[in-house]
């Protein structure tokens, strides 16, 4: 140990310093945390991480699934023939209403939306079952304000509160034989905003859609 009067070192258990004579005094041990304190930190500690959590949880619930996601979601599904797909991108409320307006239970209900889509969307599924392809965002086409309109009133008859809503387009390149094809326009994704998040506007997912989805295809894996 050293000496706290004249800095000389001494030997461990020494009682007086043997340089200047001063009485040496060993270090005093740490105080022990006592276990109230120990409790109290482990309890700050535990709190902090449940706002964390929580924090995360927020941004997760209100930041919500965004246009272009769902857009890509959508023709990804469309792609693939997965009618179950399609289905997770319908509001809720909307599958409610489309079970109301036919008697059914919200189960059987998305069983038969489920079926409804497979069967629109299957001549595209096969075309494109040896067929791979990209998607690019290539842009917003914004509604009048009339026809926004149109569309949020016409969900609000059945009980559905939209937003929002637009069409996102996206760019489809194909890859078929080892060559790209890029169809000729870009799909166009009709989508309402319901809550903090877009989804597929059912209303607009008629048969012309997919008959147009469905020649664009067609087009550029037959050209010359």
């Amino acid at each position: 140990m050293f000496c706290g009067k004249c800095g000389a070192q001494n030997d461990d258990g020494a009682a007086f310093c043997a340089h200047c004579g001063a009485p040496l005094t060993a270090p005093a041990a740490p105080a022990p945390v006592s276990e109230a304190k120990k409790h109290r930190l482990i309890g700050i500690a535990a709190v902090g991480a449940v706002v964390l959590l929580a924090a995360v949880i927020l941004i997760a619930v209100f930041s919500g699934r965004s246009a272009n996601s769902t857009a890509k979601s959508f023709v990804e599904a469309v792609f693939e023939g997965d009618g179950d797909e399609i289905v997770d991108l319908i509001p809720k409320d909307v599958i409610k209403a489309y079970a109301k307006s036919r008697g059914l239970s919200t189960a059987r209900a998305k069983e038969a939306m489920e079926d409804e889509f497979d069967r629109t969307y299957d001549g595209i599924a096969e075309l494109m079952d040896d067929v791979k392809f990209s998607l690019k965002v290539s842009g917003d086409e914004e509604y009048s304000a009339s026809q926004r309109v149109t569309i949020i009133e016409g969900y609000k008859s059945v009980d559905v509160k939209v937003k929002d809503a637009k069409i996102v387009k996206l760019r489809v390149t194909l890859k078929s034989h080892g060559e790209k094809l890029e169809l000729a326009e870009p799909v166009r994704v009709p989508l309402i905003k319901v809550g903090g998040s877009w989804y597929v506007d059912y209303d607009n997912l008629n048969g012309g859609f997919a008959f147009s989805l469905w020649s664009a295809i067609t087009s550029a894996l037959w050209s010359d």
